[in-house]
């Protein structure tokens, strides 16, 4: 499970830079904590299949999309 993980917070950290967002602004868009993103993105958090489903919405992506490797 944690393989799927590092894969989702590296393609979730792409994408967000991609678009030029910075953590404080997905976050915001995303309605949580800059905390709850920068958890997730160093490995510290899990998020919750809701979150997934609210970044991928943000970063204008399919959530399968942060699953896929090598992007």
């Amino acid at each position: 499970m944690d393989k799927y993980l590092d894969i989702f917070r590296i393609n979730m950290k792409y994408y967000r830079e991609k678009l030029g967002f910075s953590q404080t602004q997905l976050s915001i868009t995303c309605n949580c904590g800059t905390g709850t993103i920068g958890g997730i993105e160093s490995g510290k958090a899990k998020p919750s299949f809701e979150m997934m489903i609210k970044i991928a919405e943000a970063l204008k992506i399919n959530p399968a999309d942060l699953f896929i490797r090598d992007v």
